[in-house]
This record gives C-alpha cells, structure tokens and sequence, in this order.
C-alpha cells in the first residue's frame, strides 16, 4: 500500500511499517515504492527536489521531482524549466 500526502507518514508499507517521516526526509511527497522497499519521491525544500530512499540511505536524484520506479530501480521524474 502507498500512502502520500504533506507533513506526516506519507508513504507506508504494511509489511514493514516504513513511513517518509521514518526516512529522514521531511517536507516530502512520496511518490512510488517498489518490490524491493525502494521509496522515490519529491523533497519540497527549496529548491525541490527528486530523492531516492534505498536500504536507509537518502540519494538526492538530479531532477526537480520523481514521479515512479520500477523493480529494476528505473525512475521516472521531471525537471521544471
């Protein structure tokens, strides 16, 4: 299950219970969570910006946002002109 939203848990996986707030990253959207537990989203902190959460490390992505991932740790994201 994905949960996302503002301020609070936004994104939870009911096998492990793992929520944004619990990642590190705060002021975020989280946007798809894959097979593996791999969490991609948005960081809104200016300037915005897309992030990676892989085995309790944060990755800044060099995007503005990441909307999905696929199970071979593919990211869809964009960059705002």
């Amino acid at each position: 299950m994905l949960v996302s939203g503002f301020v609070g848990p936004s994104v939870v996986r009911a096998d492990e219970g793992i929520s944004v707030t619990d990642l590190g990253v705060v002021n975020s959207r989280a946007a798809a969570l894959d097979d593996v537990g791999q969490v991609i989203g948005t960081e809104f902190e200016a300037p915005a910006q897309g992030f990676l959460w892989d085995a309790g490390a944060v990755t800044p992505l060099a995007i503005d946002g990441a909307s999905d991932i696929n199970n071979t740790g593919q990211i869809v994201g964009y960059r705002l002109s």
